[in-house]
């Protein structure tokens, strides 16, 4: 609606502009015409008084003082290049200079254009004609051809005197007047300046001075019609803008039934898509206890279709835990937040958080049920990793600051028992005791070494690698331990795989890592399987590492990166948990799969970039 009006309040605001527009450019075109109909007389009288032996500035200064008789013309004026005022309506200001800019002026008279100046009062405005003033034109035809006794009525004064021709200076330079005779000085006009107008014998074209005529008309008039123009358009203007605005509430009203009846529709076809996208489930029931909506996301979660679902009673599909949210025992009964865990057919087990509230209607009775299922297993699972990464990191700093502390005492220990073993002879029960306190220390020394690697953040040196050659040279470090304990190593790699943003050396100490537990789980011999290859989603590179070993317990499988755990003699429990920290600092990630007694396969993916 408010666009509507808006548009046509737009149009109806143009086509007023537009007319009034018109209106006012035909009310100056009359000023425009009717000034240039007066500059025109103004140079015509001037023309004829001196072809009858007049004084041109005389008469063409009585011709403008009796022109502006009329109350609308307001002054006419002739000036010359200078802005002096040559002859005035009012001829107290003759021989004065003009409050005018003469370069707008010239720009004017060049195009014959006029313009408003203000006038004495505060809200006068004058429309100003601007016109160059040369009563006799050059090459004018009419003129040049008359014989030389018009030539010697224009040489005629007023006081019966002969002016003089003008001679080639003063041909050069018309703007330059003679001085005043003496008989003129009576008066405030220059020496009969019109006799610029006149040329010397023998010349072809006629010429004068860069005069300019300034005709200044009153506007008072204009501004009347202009007021009743706009009142007039303004009244035009409403009378469309109403007449519009009732056509189109009008054809609004007509179709006002069917527009709700269809917008009603697309409202309920978007609910009912609304409801069906979302990724929350939801059912609903009406009053008789019967499914009236059950959408995708609860009917993936317990894996029953929609169409069975809808129209049967809750208990008759759903599992007791969840059919219970239904009770018609209790319709007023209101539940808003509830984790229970969903058992589905296949056995799998979902968390999900249930909300349950009734429905009633205006008038209070009881109408329905909607529950929201929300599947929260996802959520649940990154809760486990992030507490488990967080308890990780506590415990590294924990175990930084205790190898900080022993690593001082143990450097003591070692360069005692140094000492003491020079004091004993060689080959002595005491010298072997010393050496083996010295061996003692530098393997824990290597462990706390381990330690802090483990648990200080060390920079990566990444770089553009080759995922297959990486693994290749890995692999040929092995062979000569895999030959020995009868360990066969198999390395399937994709063709055309992606170089990935990595650093070669840590890389190579994770696999490095992998390859030595898959030897420890296979001490009777077996077979060690490299398979690298592109992810589906073309994200990341996968390497499967794969062992036929003893295989891992289920129970422990989780813990298998946690520092400090291992089920070797003789391990540290470093190993798994360092390449793990490797792999995360690349944005990567570790997974492990094994069965006690089968094998064991570890997942490593790096992203490409």
């Amino acid at each position: 609606m408010v666009a509507s009006i808006g548009l046509l309040t737009f149009i109806v605001v143009i086509l007023a502009f537009n007319n009034l527009k018109r209106e006012m450019n035909l009310l100056n075109i009359g000023l425009h015409d009717r000034g240039q109909s007066l500059a025109r007389f103004v140079g015509a009288g001037t023309r004829a008084s001196m072809l009858h032996g007049m004084q041109g500035a005389v008469h063409t200064q009585s011709l403008i003082e009796q022109t502006s008789d009329d109350p609308d013309i307001l002054y006419i004026a002739v000036i010359d290049s200078h802005g002096q005022i040559m002859a005035h309506s009012d001829s107290s200001r003759v021989g004065s200079k003009i409050d005018r800019n003469l370069n707008e002026l010239n720009q004017l008279a060049s195009k014959l254009d006029w313009h408003v100046v203000q006038g004495s009062g505060n809200n006068e405005k004058i429309f100003e004609v601007v016109r160059s003033f040369a009563p006799f034109r050059k090459h004018m035809d009419s003129f040049s051809g008359r014989s030389g006794r018009l030539k010697q009525r224009l040489a005629i004064t007023a006081h019966g005197k002969s002016s003089p021709l003008l001679s080639p200076h003063a041909m050069e330079a018309p703007s330059e007047l003679t001085a005043k005779p003496e008989t003129a000085q009576d008066n405030n006009m220059p020496y009969d300046w019109c006799n610029s107008f006149i040329t010397n014998e023998g010349q072809k074209g006629l010429w004068g001075n860069n005069y300019k005529i300034l005709i200044g008309l009153d506007m008072k008039e204009q501004e009347r019609v202009s007021r009743q123009a706009r009142l007039h358009i303004f009244s035009l203007s409403v009378i469309l803008l109403l007449v519009g605005l009732g056509g189109w509430f009008s054809l609004l009203i007509a179709q006002s039934y069917s527009a709700s009846q269809k917008a009603l529709k697309n409202i309920k076809a978007f609910a009912d898509l609304l409801v069906l996208k979302l990724p929350v489930g939801i059912i609903a029931t009406e009053q008789g206890g019967r499914i009236k909506t059950f959408n995708r996301a609860v009917a993936k979660m317990v894996e029953i279709e929609s169409e069975k679902a809808v129209g049967s009673y809750p208990a008759e599909i759903l599992s007791p835990v969840l059919a219970s949210f239904f009770d018609e025992n209790k319709p007023d009964q209101e539940v808003l937040e509830q984790d229970i865990d969903l058992v589905r057919s296949n056995g799998t087990s979902l968390s999900v958080h249930v909300s349950m509230v009734p429905i009633f209607d205006d008038k209070g009775f009881f109408a329905g049920r909607v529950v929201m299922v929300h599947d929260l297993t996802q959520l649940k699972k990154l809760e486990k990793e992030v507490t488990k990464h967080d308890r990780l990191v506590a415990l590294g700093k924990m175990a930084a600051g205790v190898a900080h502390e022993v690593r001082n005492p143990l450097s003591s220990i070692k360069g005692f028992a140094t000492l003491l073993g020079a004091n004993f002879k060689e080959g002595s029960e005491g010298q072997k005791a010393s050496h083996l306190l010295v061996n003692e220390v530098e393997r824990l020394n290597r462990s706390i070494t381990e330690l802090l690697n483990y648990s200080r953040p060390l920079p990566l040196q990444k770089q553009k690698v080759s995922v297959s050659d990486i693994v290749g040279d890995s692999l040929r470090l092995m062979s000569s331990d895999a030959a020995e304990l009868a360990i066969k190593i198999g390395f399937r790699v994709e063709d055309d795989l992606p170089e990935i943003n990595a650093d070669p050396d840590r890389i190579n100490q994770v696999l490095l890592n992998l390859y030595l537990n898959a030897f420890q789980a296979m001490s009777e011999g077996g077979e060690l399987v490299v398979h690298v290859r592109q992810v589906s989603d073309g994200n990341s590179v996968e390497i499967r590492v794969t062992d036929d070993g003893c295989g891992v317990d289920k129970e422990i499988l989780g813990r298998l990166i946690d520092p400090y755990f291992t089920t070797k003699t003789e391990g540290t429990g470093l190993g798994l948990a360092l390449a793990h920290k490797i792999i995360d600092e690349h944005d990567g990630s570790i997974k492990f799969e094994s069965v006690a007694g089968e094998g064991t396969t570890v997942i490593v993916e790096l992203p490409i970039s």
